[in-house]
């Protein structure tokens, strides 16, 4: 039986090389390196990556234009527990146009050729676009990346938990994760029961045995304690993600990554993996 990946714990919005030397050294000081990958995302969307101009968000969270995304982390070539991510959301009004799909990813691969491990692909709708998996599986022989596909809300909802399953488990060799999230970056703390059908239902189709999964939404140190123990405690290999509540709105108005608020993040993500 094919193992899956190991589990990573994830931390998105990432734009420069001192938050990750920041966030590896306190993965390394609360073991998490021996247990986990961590998984830092960087923001990847059709104005800040494909316009090239900044977005509402400000570039204190969304990199903008080919030197900003060159190389806002070093990657695994210096931390091996690193997993460089591009978290990319394709324009909803151009996704289903074939040559914007190639032009935006030719754009983010030789962008970050010199981090890039993995392509995590955010409210992509393949749930009502069946092409959409079929461009994933080209991607990934072409590429040879790590493909983690995000679950949103409208998809898990058109499913349901083992119509979902089934339905990615028929391109299991194209996908390496698999992340649950209910929350889109907005901030919406995750129902565990809500999730846990959908988790039960993917580790248990016989095609996903090589495809890890993961959870997201709305998590920071509280919702990591709140959200995750009956989840991690059935599936101890679970992943997991956070964004939005590791950028709370700062004193000038901007959004950058909260060192302080990642830390807390990272110290309840050791409790819960030791429990």
């Amino acid at each position: 039986m094919a193992e899956r990946p190991k589990p990573y714990i994830g931390i998105s919005g990432v734009v420069n090389q001192e938050q990750e030397r920041m966030l590896v050294s306190t993965f390394r000081e609360l073991g998490l390196s021996e247990r986990r990958n961590i998984a830092l995302g960087v923001k990847a969307v059709h104005k800040t990556q494909y316009e090239d101009i900044p977005n509402t968000y400000g570039e204190e969270w969304y990199p903008v234009g080919a030197e900003k995304f060159s190389a806002p982390i070093v990657g695994n070539t210096k931390y091996p527990e690193v997993i460089g991510v591009a978290q990319l959301y394709l324009d909803i009004d151009h996704v289903e146009d074939p040559r914007y799909r190639t032009e935006f990813m030719q754009k983010i691969l030789s962008r970050g050729e010199k981090w890039l491990d993995g392509l995590q692909f955010d409210r992509l709708p393949w749930h009502i676009r069946p092409e959409m998996l079929a461009f994933i599986e080209r991607l990934k022989n072409d590429s040879g990346k790590i493909v983690l596909l995000q679950a949103h809300q409208e998809t898990m909802n058109t499913f349901g938990p083992k119509r979902l399953a089934a339905r990615l488990g028929e391109y299991a060799n194209a996908i390496d994760y698999i992340l649950l999230d209910t929350s889109h970056g907005r901030g919406i703390p995750m129902s565990p029961e809500v999730l846990l059908p959908y988790v039960e239902a993917l580790y248990n189709e016989p095609a996903l045995t090589n495809v890890g999964v993961g959870t997201a939404g709305g998590l920071d140190a509280q919702g990591v304690e709140h959200g995750l123990s009956r989840l991690v405690a059935e599936y101890p290999d679970l992943s997991w993600d956070a964004e939005a509540k590791l950028h709370p709105i700062n004193e000038c108005d901007k959004r950058p990554l909260d060192m302080n608020v990642a830390q807390k993040y990272l110290e309840a993500s050791m409790a819960m993996v030791c429990e």
